[in-house]
């Protein structure tokens, strides 16, 4: 709707089978039809030939009234090229309607080239290129397809030598972008989980407190796609008590192969050149989406990656959504796509997993150091092996966080206990340091002491002073707060 009132009229939603695209359409169609706008709408199914005749032979015989009718069969006669009868109705509807008329065209994917998405169906062709003619007099054209049509940008960078990240740059991809042109991103979780409510499969109850593990893993597998879901919950009731139960994996699986013969990816997979291919197994290394400095980090080897970026969006192998903070798209391969390349090539090599482990750090440093992006990051540097790292970034950043936030027990029993098993001495004794600050939080006083001695034997042995004043400063305040005085006093002359 935002487009809409931004003033076009041409709006074309994208995305991979299975998203709602035409659910969404519809939603906006119905909205206009309400709001006095005539409604015409049309499928592009297979025998389509067959199906544009009849959708021709409806607008003239029953979207028409007699008088416009009979205006259009006596200048029809005149008309010389398809171009010349579509300019003729479109006028007619525009001028019935009062110029509020919105054509509705579904699944226009059928009738694209998958070389670069150019219409393959003359007469839809035409309507589309005289509706473009109308410009703001013509009527709103609202189009669904699994991938974009020629001439929308869905992704975007100048042309020429890659490019050093400079505003000059950004501007230009901004500038780039088409507001014709919407990439449905992938459904939040709280939409999956309301269109499973929808399905009649669950209650509001159930949904939010049954089995979130499942569900969350559900959500994971299929990437939010809605298909998958009703997939899944054909002839099924209600999820197992544990995700590890066989029945849910094996249920679990094979809707995630219906789900890929439904949005034929290794038919699309299949369409792309080498250097889009090479670009899809490169990008499959980031589980979460990136801004194109992401891309580039892995990339800048290949000439044209900008347009086989391009290329990947275009044909819906790639999730493309918005960031509204830094006013551009961000980019991760579909999660069945990724999953399916995974089965067939294994699992992306360490080098290129640590290439976008730097870039994710790179990120965090530059683009905000939240804690998403530093969950993110700390995902990043297992998944590279690069362990160590992985546990001093958690504990600069990650532990803090948790524990400012109360997330006491988490830290104890998910993150801290391999930081206890590590390597690094430093690293080891930083763990137990505050291993022994969120028991202190949780009033168990026994273990404060053990972890925070373990601690000082470690920074003694290393000769770490700065190790040595925290722990005993956090010694003599644990000890103080228990109306110790003697004790905290000792931890003050132990130095």
């Amino acid at each position: 709707m935002q487009a809409m009132a931004g003033g076009a009229r041409r709006l074309l939603i994208t995305g991979p089978g299975g998203q709602s695209k035409t659910a969404l359409a519809g939603r906006l169609a119905r909205r206009l039809e309400a709001g006095g706008h005539t409604l015409i709408a049309w499928s592009a199914r297979a025998g389509y030939r067959d199906d544009w005749e009849r959708f021709l032979s409806h607008i003239e015989f029953q979207s028409l009234d007699d008088q416009h009718r009979e205006r259009v069969q006596r200048e029809w006669a005149l008309c010389d090229t398809p171009e010349e009868i579509a300019d003729l109705l479109l006028r007619a509807l525009l001028a019935q309607t009062g110029r509020k008329l919105v054509l509705f065209l579904d699944n226009l994917e059928t009738l694209q080239d998958p070389a670069d998405g150019a219409l393959t169906h003359p007469g839809l062709a035409v309507w589309l290129a005289a509706c473009e003619r109308l410009g703001k007099d013509g009527p709103v054209v609202l189009l669904t397809s699994r991938m974009a049509l020629k001439g929308h940008v869905v992704s975007s960078e100048p042309p020429g030598e890659p490019h050093q990240r400079t505003p000059d740059f950004i501007d230009a991809v901004r500038a780039r972008r088409s507001p014709a042109s919407y990439p449905l991103p992938p459904p939040s979780y709280g939409d999956f989980l309301r269109y499973w409510q929808g399905l009649g499969k669950e209650s509001n109850t159930t949904a939010r407190h049954g089995q979130p593990i499942s569900r969350r893993r559900l959500y994971r597998a299929l990437g939010g796609n809605f298909k998958g879901l009703e997939l899944f919950t054909a002839g099924r009731e209600s999820l197992p008590d544990r995700e590890e139960d066989e029945a849910f994996l094996q249920h679990l699986e094979s809707a995630k192969a219906e789900l890929r013969a439904y949005m034929a990816v290794e038919q699309v997979v299949g369409w792309l050149e080498a250097e889009p291919a090479q670009l899809l197994e490169r990008l499959r290394v980031y589980a979460n989406p990136v801004i194109i400095d992401g891309v580039q980090a892995i990339a800048l080897d290949l000439p044209d990656w900008a347009a086989a970026l391009e290329r990947l969006a275009m044909l819906s192998l790639l999730d493309v959504e918005f960031d509204q903070r830094l006013d551009l798209p961000r980019y991760r391969v579909t999660p069945l796509v990724a999953d399916w390349l995974e089965e067939i090539r294994g699992a992306p090599s360490v080098n290129l997993r640590e290439r976008a482990a730097r870039y994710q750090q790179w990120a965090f440093e530059n683009l905000g150091t939240t804690l998403d992006q530093g969950l993110i990051t700390h995902a990043a540097l297992q998944a590279a092996a690069l362990t160590e790292e992985a546990h001093e970034f958690a504990l600069d950043w990650i532990v803090g966080w948790f524990d400012r936030t109360g997330l006491y027990r988490t830290l104890l029993a998910d993150w801290l206990p391999r930081m206890r098993e590590s390597d690094v001495p430093g690293t080891r004794a930083g763990a137990m340091n505050a291993s022994g600050q969120i028991c202190r939080a949780l009033g168990d006083y026994g273990q404060v002491l053990d972890y925070l001695t373990r601690a000082l034997a470690i920074w003694r042995e290393i000769d770490d002073q700065a190790g040595l004043c925290w722990a005993l400063f956090n010694m003599g305040k644990l000890h103080f707060g228990r109306k110790e005085p003697q004790a905290a006093l000792r931890c003050r002359s132990r130095y």
